[in-house]
């Protein structure tokens, strides 16, 4: 499940591009190629699968395969990523929004 909580987003955990690719199942899980997917590191969750109880997990924040799986944005999909809709995706890379952490890295 998707841990609660404000989570820091710095260098030290770095941001990837989407590759999309289709997986097994013929679903984009990170989106369309170039989406940004932004990385929050390990973070403690509850599992929503198996056995439960709680694990380790990498948090990330990224979008997902605009037919299939963006239509069900709100449902509970995921095993614990936050999944948001490409538009969103779009706006807060283009605008930096979410990084203060790299800007300040990249002046010292």
């Amino acid at each position: 499940m998707t841990p609660l909580g404000v989570f820091t987003h710095t260098p030290g955990n770095p941001d990837y591009r989407s590759r999309g690719t289709y997986n097994k199942n013929h679903i984009r899980g990170y989106g369309l190629r170039g989406m940004r997917v932004f990385d929050f590191g390990w973070q403690l969750a509850e599992r929503g699968w198996g056995a439960g109880g709680t694990s380790q997990m990498r948090l990330a924040m990224h979008a997902t395969d605009p037919t299939v799986l963006e239509p069900r944005l709100g449902q509970i999909d995921s095993e614990g990523c936050i999944r948001i809709p490409a538009t969103l995706n779009r706006f807060l890379d283009t605008h930096g929004v979410l990084d203060a952490g790299y800007e300040a890295e990249n002046l010292a």
